[in-house]
């Protein structure tokens, strides 16, 4: 298959072991390229100076994307969230943890997630194809907890009640639930965000928002 984030990913050395960590992986070559997509925004925000920042992989399925970081980027500290059971080889990956919790309990933002993150070092939520009410939230979550920056490729669409129709027909209703996503950060929460369509992901649900907190 001619594609630039397998070809991209295959090429890097640690590909082997991040998929030693995390198989099996029902479609790989479909999430791969939906994770390349997340890492090429992560890369910037912490490539600098890993060792400042920790990753929260909210609904993380796999953790493919959170295992690949914590692979490239010596120092990062890594935490992948989903509420179901998976039996990977996880204790392959070094600066990572596994944590089956539900994000929509209320003790999530309150006791589960401060009692792993590091203080002294700044937050990036990600998630990869969270559905509808999971999109926001990841959302909710990244604001409860002030991170500085988020970045998720929202999935299935949730029904808006009072959607624009011409926004819609342009955009599509995948299209028009981003920029309803894009505009709850923006308007909502104060954040500057971007949104990025990379065409190379095996997915029409292809649009990544980029946010970063306005530190005053």
């Amino acid at each position: 298959m001619s594609n630039k984030h397998i070809a991209k990913f295959l090429e890097l050395k640690c590909s082997g072991d991040v998929l030693n960590a995390t198989t099996p992986i029902i479609k790989t070559y479909k999430e791969i390229t939906e994770t390349m997509a997340i890492m090429k925004h992560i890369k910037k925000i912490v490539v600098m100076s890993p060792e400042k920042y920790q990753l929260v992989d909210l609904c993380a399925g796999n953790a493919l994307t959170s295992v690949l970081a914590a692979h490239l980027f010596n120092g990062l500290k890594c935490i992948a969230v989903d509420k179901r059971v998976r039996k990977r080889r996880f204790e392959l990956v070094n600066n990572f943890e596994y944590i089956n919790h539900n994000i929509f309990e209320d003790d999530f933002c309150s006791k589960t997630l401060p009692s792993i993150l590091d203080k002294d070092r700044k937050t990036v939520i990600i998630s990869v194809h969270p559905c509808s009410t999971l999109a926001i939230r990841t959302i909710e979550i990244f604001n409860e907890i002030s991170a500085e920056y988020i970045v998720i490729m929202p999935c299935c669409h949730k029904n808006m009640n009072g959607q624009d129709r011409f926004i819609a027909k342009k955009l599509g209703k995948y299209g028009q639930w981003c920029l309803h996503l894009r505009d709850k950060l923006k308007y909502e929460y104060k954040i500057n965000v971007k949104m990025h369509e990379d065409k190379f992901v095996i997915s029409p649900k292809n649009i990544v928002l980029i946010g970063k907190r306005c530190l005053v």
